[in-house]
């Protein structure tokens, strides 16, 4: 889970969140980054990703893609500058 200020950063450095989130009302903004920009972001909370309240709840969310996923997925780059 991120924070509305770090949705904020992650828009501002080109990223999209996903239409799956943006279908909910109201909207929610999940987003695929790599691990690295998801450690630059500073209100991080790990949340389990399995189909609850809980995850149904975050407004703004940073997903970590794994294995051959991390190759084929799109991510933005953030000024660390910028968001720290």
């Amino acid at each position: 889970m991120i924070t509305d200020g770090d949705a904020a950063a992650l828009l501002e450095a080109g990223c999209s969140p996903e239409p799956a989130g943006l279908a909910f009302e109201p909207p929610l903004r999940w987003f695929v980054v790599s691990e690295e920009e998801v450690r630059r972001l500073s209100g991080t909370r790990e949340v389990t990703l399995v189909s609850s309240p809980e995850l149904l709840a975050c407004r703004n969310l940073a997903l970590v893609p794994f294995g051959d996923l991390v190759t084929r997925t799109a991510t933005c780059k953030l000024d660390i500058d910028a968001v720290c």
